[in-house]
């Protein structure tokens, strides 16, 4: 939760300060951009979502959260095209006033997370569902389904051998998947390019998005090129963490 209220809080701070470039103290609001911005919030959430779901080793969980936010985005983004520019939702909106409406959903966010109890690990657990857990989180963490059904095989049999519970054996079933991933290359790269490509495409798609609807008139190219170097930066500095060095 406190990455999706960062994140908003994020975006918040950002668009307040484009318009106020773009606009000065004022700003006509049209349907376009509302359904822009949503969109764009709806990208960010639901990575924020995906990646707390992946952490929980709920694959089927994370995968349609990252699924329906991108059917949304898409949605929304499509609408803003064909909608255009012409329809004003609310005409001279004082930055200020936008820029307090645009940071509340972030600020309430972070102060519900703050607010929230600190969640403990589980430590009682029947063997069926940690096993079920543990080849939960090992395929959230993109290990392949052969060597996920191969570590699940091998604490089986050495649960029958030796007479104890999986959880006084192993401990947690989310940390151990954690630990096996991290041992495993095929699941270190496909983490590696996962969030290069998320953290390429991403500004990428907003660049496409600012282009067609030319909504930033003027800043439209300045605008471009912050995007396309964003995106540029995500795999120049993920390159030194590339998962295939460690074993060089």
């Amino acid at each position: 939760m406190k990455d999706a209220g960062g994140t908003l809080l994020g975006i918040g701070v950002v668009s307040v300060l484009l318009i106020a470039l773009r606009n000065g103290w004022s700003a006509d609001i049209s349907i376009a951009h509302l359904l822009a911005a949503v969109s764009v919030v709806v990208v960010f959430v639901g990575w924020a979502v995906g990646r707390a779901l992946f952490s929980a080793g709920r694959s089927v969980a994370m995968t349609g959260a990252l699924m329906t936010a991108g059917i949304v985005a898409v949605a929304g983004i499509a609408s803003a095209v064909a909608v255009g520019n012409e329809y004003i939702a609310a005409s001279d909106v004082p930055v200020p006033v936008l820029g307090l409406g645009l940071l509340f959903p972030g600020l309430v966010t972070l102060v519900l997370a703050s607010r929230m109890p600190q969640q403990v690990l589980r430590t009682s657990w029947d063997d069926t569902d940690w096993l079920r857990r543990l080849r939960g989180g090992l395929r959230a963490r993109l290990v392949p389904a052969a060597t996920a059904r191969g570590h699940v095989a091998e604490i089986q049999q050495a649960l029958g051998a030796r007479g104890e519970s999986a959880y006084e054996e192993f401990g947690h079933p989310l940390v151990l998947a954690r630990e096996l991933a991290d041992a495993n290359r095929t699941s270190r790269s496909r983490r590696w390019w996962l969030s290069t490509l998320a953290g390429t495409g991403s500004p990428l798609a907003i660049a496409a998005l600012v282009v067609t609807t030319q909504s930033w008139g003027a800043l439209t190219t300045p605008v471009v090129v912050i995007l396309l170097l964003g995106s540029v930066a995500t795999p120049v500095v993920g390159w030194s963490h590339r998962p295939w060095v460690k074993e060089q």
